[in-house]
């Protein structure tokens, strides 16, 4: 049987992801991909989980599986929430995603998470609002600074291409520094309001993204004009329970996460049955797909909720991973070999089947220096001599290493009857470490009261005989 090749795996890291330079319809086109995968039944989507480490670190961290056949990529992503982090200068949210092979499990590429998680969140929820905010809305509100806010207004400005665009956050340093950055990149005017009312009352679009810690019902039913969409997918709810009593459809990205878990931003209303299977009119997948209508009237009033999708990672990692084999960014790491070990006396690696005309073992044995003739034994002057260090190794079959193990006859040592060891020397002399052959030096023993110590490979400098192919005989 032909033995499987050996293992790579492509890493992105966040400078890869930024040397990318993805184009905001790349993202919108990758990310719409997986929705439409899921419209068609085409995807397998596990329900979120979450681990809270401890109360106390005031973060969690979120596991998201999924699987999009027509892209042939599963996925796992790990990615954290800490709220506090912006006191050490840390991004309140990083993680990563892990690509895999459906057919065999074997891992494809690791990505960072973090940008990846912006981009994909911003372009969900600006298709979502593609499908159900008025064409003609020009006033966008937006709620919340963190990672993924700059992406959810510059993906719907390039949608709806915005006359208004306000900004609120809770520190002024950061809603100050938000919008700078989107008047620098969008080159418009990015006005900063200082409570919620003011920044909601008459928009078109408002997207609640905010970090609380708590719920609390910020959001005001009032301040939404007939017409509106509304995206709430903060962590915490921050809306009122009569939110949901006047919107004519209720839109979410995954039922089965949103009906499910401690987080999201109607959990209440789930709870309280103001929101379910009942009520909901769809899925976003379903709307992209064509399955159901999404906006039909200018005066519809219309909700959104996303909490986040394992297909949409997928769909933008996979996106992301092709163009950076094509424009050759990112790192290629093995990560396991399939080779099986050889047979004693099949051919090495070398293509030699001589274990003495192996180039390899040749290059790690030093020339034998022959014994002292006189007496039984050696004298002991050359007891420091390289004669004694090139005795041959004991019949021990443990290492002599304090608490290692293995055997001084490794599998690693490749090349027939090649032993790694070292021979100990007097008090202040250094002992040297050779590669010997044990059927020929075996019988060459002859002060038993100086007995060699064999080590194993690890704790040898004749690390060249790794490379080499043939498996010794073990007696």
């Amino acid at each position: 049987m032909t033995a499987a090749p050996e293992l790579y795996l492509d890493y992105l890291n966040g400078p890869d992801i930024a040397a990318l330079s993805l184009t905001d319809d790349d993202i919108l086109d990758a990310v719409e991909g997986g929705l439409l995968a899921q419209g068609r039944g085409e995807t397998v989507i596990e329900p979120r989980v979450h681990l809270t480490p401890d109360p106390v670190f005031r973060g969690h961290f979120n596991v998201l599986r999924g699987y999009v056949a027509p892209l042939g990529f599963a996925g796992v992503k790990v990615v954290s929430d800490y709220v506090d982090n912006y006191r050490q200068g840390l991004p309140s949210e990083m993680g990563l995603l892990s690509l895999f092979d459906p057919r065999t499990g074997a891992p494809i590429a690791v990505i960072d998470a973090a940008g990846l998680t912006d981009m994909r969140t911003g372009a969900v929820t600006a298709i979502g609002a593609r499908h159900l905010a008025k064409r003609s809305s020009r006033v966008l509100a937006h709620i919340g600074a963190r990672g993924t806010a700059y992406w959810n207004v510059r993906l719907l400005d390039h949608i709806f291409d915005f006359s208004e665009i306000r900004v609120h956050s809770r520190r002024a340093e950061s809603r100050d520094a938000f919008a700078a950055r989107l008047s620098r990149d969008l080159a418009k005017t990015v006005v900063t309001t200082k409570d919620w009312e003011s920044c909601v009352r008459g928009a078109d679009i408002i997207v609640e993204a905010s970090r609380l810690e708590r719920p609390a019902p910020l959001l005001e039913t009032a301040w939404i004009k007939r017409g509106a969409l509304v995206v709430p997918y903060g962590t915490m709810s921050a809306v009122e329970l009569s939110l949901t009593d006047i919107m004519d459809k209720i839109v979410v990205d995954d039922w089965g996460q949103c009906k499910a878990g401690p987080f999201g931003s109607l959990r209440a209303h789930v709870e309280a049955g103001k929101l379910s299977a009942a009520t909901l009119h769809a899925e976003l997948g379903e709307i992209v797909a064509g399955l159901k209508p999404g906006r039909e009237r200018d005066d519809e009033t219309n909700l959104f909720w996303h909490r986040g999708l394992s297909l949409s990672d997928i769909a933008l990692g996979a996106a992301m991973l092709a163009k950076a084999k094509k424009l050759g960014i990112g790192q290629r790491l093995r990560y396991a070999s399939t080779r099986r070990q050889r047979r004693p006396g099949a051919p090495c690696s070398s293509g030699s089947s001589n274990a003495q005309a192996c180039p390899l073992r040749r290059s790690i044995i030093r020339p034998r220096i022959p014994w002292p003739r006189s007496g039984r034994g050696p004298t002991s002057a050359a007891r420091s001599s390289a004669a004694i260090r090139m005795r041959s190794p004991p019949r021990s079959r443990r290492c002599s290493r304090r608490r290692c193990r293995a055997l001084p006859r490794t599998a690693a040592s490749r090349c027939t009857g090649a032993i790694s060891w070292s021979a100990p020397t007097r008090r202040g002399s250094n002992s040297t470490t050779y590669s010997a052959n044990a059927s020929r030096t075996r019988s060459r023993t002859r002060n038993r009261a100086i007995r060699p110590r064999a080590n194993c490979l690890r704790h040898t400098r004749a690390s060249a005989v790794e490379a080499c192919s043939r498996r010794p005989s073990v007696r």
